[in-house]
């Protein structure tokens, strides 16, 4: 696919019904997601990423996440304003009136013209 709108990613794994989180995050989720995405993130001028949440509701719950996706998109390669976007939105919940108040500025940064990125 050419591009990709995350809006308000739930990034937690779980173990049966219980969330990876607090002091199993270092020695067990961080490991995970830095192989699987470093292996399976697209190439830098391939597929614009658009990753976005707010800071309210379920979204809160994702803070300690953020400096994890974006050190995996960086170890990739990818470049911040050009291969990737990464917005948090204050006093935005996890729902759908929030995410189409900014879908729009997502398919702006997605459907930007083609020249950007290299073609494979």
């Amino acid at each position: 696919f050419g591009g990709a709108i995350c809006m308000s990613p739930f990034w937690p794994l779980t173990i049966g019904d219980e969330f990876l989180e607090g002091s199993a995050w270092p020695d067990t989720l961080k490991p995970v997601y830095d192989k699987v995405l470093t292996k399976h993130l697209p190439l830098p001028g391939t597929c614009p990423l658009w990753i976005d949440r707010g800071n309210m509701t379920m979204d809160q719950s994702l803070v300690p996440y953020d400096s994890m996706i974006e050190s995996a998109l960086q170890a990739r390669g990818l470049q911040a304003g050009q291969d990737y976007t990464f917005r948090i939105y204050p006093g935005a919940a996890h729902d759908e009136d929030a995410w189409s108040a900014r879908v729009t500025e997502a398919l702006q940064f997605i459907l930007r013209p083609a020249k950007v990125f290299a073609l494979m």
